[in-house]
């Protein structure tokens, strides 16, 4: 599951991705990506973001990304997490 993981994350690095489009591209169900999404908020910022352009199939809706692993870590590091 590691690598549905980091598959998961690949996708949403910066990218507003709807959970419709990571379900299809990472093969893992919706509630299984929701847990993912949980677990990856520990190690980096997770967005939310209620009515964004999702950068997969570019509809209007719910859309969740992530900032790369060194501005989460800067963010820690000037006390902004």
């Amino acid at each position: 599951m590691a690598e549905r993981f980091a598959i998961i994350t690949a996708l949403l690095l910066e990218r507003p991705t709807c959970i419709d489009c990571l379900c299809e591209k990472s093969g893992v169900k919706q509630a299984r990506v929701k847990s993912m999404l949980a677990r990856n908020s520990r190690v980096t910022r997770v967005h939310q973001e209620a009515n964004g352009r999702c950068r997969s199939c570019g509809e209007q809706r719910p859309v969740v990304s992530v900032d790369s692993p060194g501005a989460y870590a800067g963010a820690v590091m000037n006390g902004r997490k």
